[in-house]
């Protein structure tokens, strides 16, 4: 099968220290890393009808994601960017 996504599982230097600097301020990843892929690729198995791989390191990439998420839908950062964006503007 061909499809045009490759080397998913490679990460940059920058998003793996990240990784690292994260899973210090909150502990390993990899034990809910392990339940976490195998779940992962068991849905995705079923849904795509062919065996998937999912990295290990799948759970503190989704963590990462949800703090940004968390981050951008704030209320409060909302207002400061946009009184930033008004200022900028002016």
């Amino acid at each position: 099968m061909s499809d045009n996504v490759s080397h998913i599982n490679k990460l940059t230097k920058e998003l793996e220290q990240l990784l690292n600097e994260k899973q210090s301020q909150y502990g390993s990843f990899d034990n809910t890393s392990y339940a976490m892929k195998g779940i992962l690729e068991s849905i995705l198995t079923a849904f795509n009808g062919y065996k998937v791989k999912v990295p290990l390191n799948i759970f503190g990439i989704f963590m990462i994601n949800l703090k940004l998420w968390r981050t951008i839908t704030n209320k409060i950062i909302k207002k400061i960017l946009m009184m930033m964006l008004m200022v900028t503007m002016n």
